[in-house]
């Protein structure tokens, strides 16, 4: 698969993402994620964003849906729920705009995904102009079998520059299909629109990386 077709693809692909991440749902159904915590002991606060860019700031014992908060940690707060019990991880950025490269290697590092607005997906990936003159990829193939894509040009301080991209990564694997299974590799691109969360296997420095997103 040529370089153009990848990009035409995640093109195509991305621009119609969708699917939420649901972890708290009250009954005005909105769907709330974890947007911060604040740590002061007794007095330790939790702060929630859903998906209508409502914020609340709840503390334990208070109640988000039909959860009650049970403790509030640095990166998670656990959550007692009518029917089950739940622990709701960290979530940095829900729009690109602001969406700072600081709080995208804070994400991980701590092994934690980054939760997307749909539209801000959307809107990055509809003019494929500004997307080609963001990223450029090419393929790396050894022993005339495609291993990998590396990213031979990025864009400082772009949208993909702060989603946690590195000029010189080697994409390997998209939600756990590697890039040599060309085929099954299309069909993941292809069926991105019907996915809540996109998980990007890296090879950087020659070190492993992952990178998760959940589209929101």
């Amino acid at each position: 698969m040529s370089s153009m077709r990848l990009l035409l693809c995640l093109i195509t692909a991305l621009s119609c993402i969708g699917g939420n991440q649901v972890s708290a749902q009250d009954t005005g159904d909105n769907h709330w994620v974890l947007a911060g915590t604040l740590l002061a002991g007794e007095q330790s606060r939790a702060i929630f964003r859903s998906d209508v860019r409502a914020e609340r700031m709840v503390a334990v014992h208070d109640m988000v849906g039909d959860c009650e908060v049970t403790a509030i940690l640095r990166n998670n707060v656990h959550m007692s729920c009518s029917d089950r019990q739940e622990k709701m991880k960290l979530s940095y950025g829900m729009s690109l705009a602001v969406l700072s490269r600081a709080e995208t290697s804070a994400a991980q590092q701590n092994g934690e995904s980054i939760v997307l607005q749909r539209s801000a997906i959307a809107s990055l990936f509809k003019d494929p102009q500004q997307l080609v003159s963001q990223i450029s990829v090419e393929p790396r193939v050894i022993d005339d079998v495609l291993q990998c894509y590396e990213i031979t040009h990025l864009k400082q301080d772009g949208e993909l520059h702060r989603l946690g991209l590195q000029q010189g990564d080697l994409i390997t694997a998209v939600n756990g299909v590697p890039a040599s299974q060309a085929h099954q590799f299309m069909q993941v691109l292809n069926n991105f629109s019907e996915l809540a969360s996109i998980e990007l296997q890296l090879t950087r420095a020659r070190r492993p990386q992952l990178l998760s997103y959940i589209i929101h």
